[in-house]
């Protein structure tokens, strides 16, 4: 992938998205990128990646106390769903 800036609106859309406004970097295949390049009506840019975050202990605590709630509720669901058929098995026996 290859980052450009246009100097010009493009109208119209790619991929389902609207074109950036002149001077916004937009990733593209370099093969895309490399056209707009030749024809002028982009520029290349570098764009330093984001560093990378790491997440404070308080997000992490956050994190570990959802993933211990989404567990809890999955355990309840499949256990309501046990009970659920074994009274539908228990009621079949006995009719």
């Amino acid at each position: 992938m290859a980052h450009v800036a246009l100097k010009v609106q493009i109208s119209g859309t790619r991929n389902g998205e609207p074109w950036p406004e002149p001077g916004v970097p937009v990733d593209l295949p370099e093969d895309e990128a490399a056209h707009l390049v030749e024809v002028g009506i982009a520029d290349p840019v570098d764009v330093e990646p984001e560093p990378v975050k790491e997440p404070t202990a308080a997000e992490k605590k956050a994190a570990e106390k959802a993933a211990a709630a989404e567990q809890a509720a999955a355990e309840k669901q499949a256990a309501d769903e046990k009970a659920a058929a074994d009274k539908a098995a228990a009621a079949a026996q006995a009719s």
